[in-house]
Order: C-alpha cells, then structure tokens, then sequence
C-alpha cells in the first residue's frame, strides 16, 4: 500500500503529487549545446563566405545599378556624392 505523496511501485505519481523534474545527463547536455553552436556558427558562414563569385558580382552590381538610378532621381545633381 503506497503511501501519500509516495510513487507506487508502478512508477505512476500518486493523485496530488507533482512531477519530478527530469534527469538531465551533464555530458549529454554540454554536447547538445557544443552541436548547437556550432551548427549556428556554420549557417553564419554560409551566409558569409557561401556565395559563388557570380552572385558576388551580380549582387555588387545590382546594388551599383540601384544606386545610380537613386542618385539620377535627385532634384539637385550637384547634392550626389561621388
């Protein structure tokens, strides 16, 4: 017969009684977290150093483009900065 406040042999909680915390495996948990940091510091490489050269120029050029056309739109073209 459990008593109160006690789990019974089949592991159940007994009625009023919360949850234990759960177990948590230091070692497992610090290479959770080592993976974790690792796979964000990967993605911010990739969004880095990931782009081909073609991109690279094609984005560079865009920019340049869009910049020009900004600058051609201004009421006074002595105001556009070289």
């Amino acid at each position: 017969m459990p008593l109160c406040g006690r789990r019974t042999w089949s592991g159940q909680a007994d009625a009023g009684e919360e949850e234990m915390a759960e177990i948590v495996n230091l070692r497992q948990a610090r290479k959770r977290k080592r993976r974790a940091d690792h796979t964000r510091a990967g993605d911010e490489n990739r969004v880095i150093h990931g782009q081909p050269a073609a991109e690279t120029i094609a984005r560079q050029r865009a920019e340049a483009l869009a910049d020009k056309r900004l600058d051609g739109h201004r009421r006074d073209p002595h105001d556009a900065q070289e």
